[in-house]
């Protein structure tokens, strides 16, 4: 299965930090954050990866081939402008393969097995699997309302409310054929834009029971830095 990798975005709150690199790319210990999700999507026997690449693109894939080789299982797909998380799948369509593919955000980290969601994705015979987990009021992100069917009823950003009791994890599988609910060529985003128009037709919620690492922040960079390092030592 094809894993595609959303890593095109400026993330300008890291600026202070991070002036002149990648995102993904921030160091974590001795490597790259990036290379946690690939390892650990290796682990678990995924081989190819899409890379939807925008700002930083050169060095994103000179650093990804120095460490994981030069093989057809490592594709980039370069965005000239920015595209959002829709619009960066539906540029880098031509390059994805297989049916249903998995989508990863490259500035986050949830650690589970990714099999094990696909296996619900094809019983649910679910146009979208969105990988969950539990919110509480100090969470920030996009927060997901699922029923007891784990079919997802409701999307909400940035504001927590009890009847929207988990979070975006940022893990999707999508079938191939979700490619062409995107507009080719136009900037839209997965959450804002296709998510919401998309409820009737059968979104799936999957409960990981995992945490959510998000570097997005020089905050959370830095928690995450520790957290990483304590599970090593």
């Amino acid at each position: 299965m094809d894993v595609v990798v959303l890593c095109g975005g400026i993330g300008t709150r890291l600026k202070s930090v991070l002036p002149d690199r990648q995102k993904v790319l921030a160091d974590v210990g001795e490597r790259p954050f990036l290379f946690i999700l690939l390892d650990d999507a290796i682990r678990q026997g995924f081989s190819r990866f899409v890379f939807c690449a925008g700002f930083g693109a050169e060095d994103l894939e000179r650093t990804v081939r120095a460490a994981y080789g030069t093989g057809t299982g490592l594709v980039f797909s370069v965005e000239n402008r920015r595209l959002g998380t829709a619009g960066a799948i539906r540029h880098a369509a031509e390059h994805i393969r297989t049916d249903p593919f998995l989508v990863l955000n490259g500035d986050s980290f949830c650690p589970f097995e990714y099999p094990r969601m696909a296996e619900f994705h094809a019983a649910s015979k679910s146009r979208a699997t969105v990988a969950l987990v539990e919110a509480s009021p100090d969470s920030d992100g996009g927060f997901v309302k699922i029923d007891d069917a784990r079919r997802v009823t409701g999307f909400r950003e940035k504001s927590f409310e009890a009847s929207h009791s988990f979070l975006n994890a940022g893990v999707y599988l999508f079938p191939k054929n979700f490619l062409g609910r995107i507009p080719a060529g136009q900037s839209a985003s997965l959450e804002l834009d296709v998510f919401p128009s998309m409820l009737a037709d059968g979104v799936y919620g999957y409960p990981t029971g995992s945490s959510l690492f998000d570097i997005g922040t020089p905050d959370r960079l830095a928690k995450f830095r520790r957290e990483f390092q304590e599970r090593k030592a």
